[in-house]
């Protein structure tokens, strides 16, 4: 039982200490029979233990629940704005041969090509077609390509 509670003490400070990291705005905690409960992170939460119960104290309101029970925990962000997600409609392709091209990019973009030693082979500033090429320059082995919205690797043999 103490093992739980420290597992689950832990697990609580690591989320409230990283969710304002994040500028989340509140913490959902659900119960299992699905009541929830929404406590605003701007009242700085705390978290203690009774015998039988984690209390969660935030602002004026404190709220008890049965250690016997399972609990999960939600950080939630409440937008300000409805915006498109940038690259919403967009589909990014790259084809590899003696350079990488990539299209579907957003332009303006920044995509480079490295090593797997972490050496830049080449950077390129993607074109207002939404396009790029780097020159691999006949080099073979493990790179790395990165772009504002993919990353991946890949071997040339």
């Amino acid at each position: 039982m103490k093992k739980v509670l420290r597992t689950l003490t832990l697990a609580l400070l690591a989320l409230f200490a990283s969710t304002t990291v994040r500028a989340a705005d509140h913490v959902k905690v659900s119960e299992k029979d699905g009541k929830t409960t929404i406590f605003a992170l701007s009242d700085d939460p705390t978290v203690t233990f009774t015998a039988t119960d984690l209390v969660i104290t935030a602002g004026t309101k404190t709220v008890n629940f049965p250690l016997t029970e399972g609990l999960t925990f939600e950080i939630i962000t409440e937008p300000t704005a409805i915006q498109t997600a940038p690259n919403a409609s967009r589909d990014v392709r790259f084809t590899l041969d003696n350079s990488v091209k990539g299209e579907g990019l957003q332009p303006g973009s920044t995509v480079a090509v490295y090593r797997i030693d972490g050496q830049t082979v080449g950077t390129a500033t993607v074109n207002s077609n939404g396009s790029v090429e780097i020159p691999l320059n006949g080099l073979r082995g493990i790179f790395i390509v990165k772009s504002s919205t993919k990353s991946f690797k890949f071997i040339k043999k």
